[in-house]
């Protein structure tokens, strides 16, 4: 199972359509990992361990299919750096599966709370 991955891992697949990572032990995601992936449909990051979605990580993802992204099962932690990710998703809510299944972990006010349904005066900001 993949831990890490190195920000250069997909650079020279640029017509990639489908990646799927899902059921991995990764914890954290490059900033620029997805940067050259600009034909991307598919992407199953789903049942990792995944704490944070780092900021611009998503924003070349323009090709992504309606329900193209699957981010469930990962221990989110929704605090003030989980609010690219919820802006991202909406904006994007069609291109992923299942968006209310993207949960937080934690705080635990919050475990189980989608992200989606999480409000500004939640999130502080």
């Amino acid at each position: 199972k993949l831990h890490t991955l190195d920000a250069s891992a997909f650079q020279s697949l640029n017509n990639l359509t489908s990646l799927y990572l899902a059921h991995n032990r990764l914890n954290k995601l490059p900033q620029t990992l997805f940067q050259r992936l600009g034909r991307l449909r598919h992407l199953g990051l789903d049942n990792n361990q995944l704490s944070h979605v780092p900021t611009g990580l998503l924003d070349q993802l323009d090709s992504l299919e309606d329900q193209g992204l699957d981010l469930a099962s990962n221990p989110l932690l929704c605090d003030g750096k989980v609010e690219y990710l919820w802006r991202w998703l909406q904006k994007n809510k069609k291109k992923v599966f299942e968006a209310e299944s993207i949960t937080c972990a934690l705080p635990h006010p919050l475990t189980g709370r989608s992200v989606t349904s999480l409000t500004e005066n939640r999130l502080n900001i």
